[in-house]
């Protein structure tokens, strides 16, 4: 079937339009978690990332190489994430 290149370079476009507020939250995210919790993170999931009075809020859990999990969250984005370990890593919320 062929595609139509409207529709290539729509999501294209998509792609590179959303990958860098992605990249730039998660890469914050991963070093946090790299300095102040000594967690490589293998994974996220639960991730929620919304716009609200000109503040990105970003929260996910955080799944280390070493099986530890976190909830992660920050209410802007010139601060730090804050983390709360889970003790039970299969529950929606620590």
């Amino acid at each position: 079937m062929a595609r139509s290149p409207f529709l290539v370079v729509f999501g294209l476009s998509l792609l590179v339009l959303g990958s860098p507020a992605r990249a730039s939250w998660e890469e914050d995210l991963r070093e946090d978690a790299r300095s102040l919790l000594k967690c490589e993170i293998a994974f996220l999931s639960h991730v929620n990332v919304r716009s609200f009075q000109d503040r990105l809020i970003v929260s996910a859990k955080i799944h280390c190489e070493d099986k530890r999990t976190f909830d992660a969250h920050r209410e802007d984005e010139n601060q730090a994430f804050v983390f709360k370990e889970c003790t039970d890593p299969t529950a929606r919320q620590c």
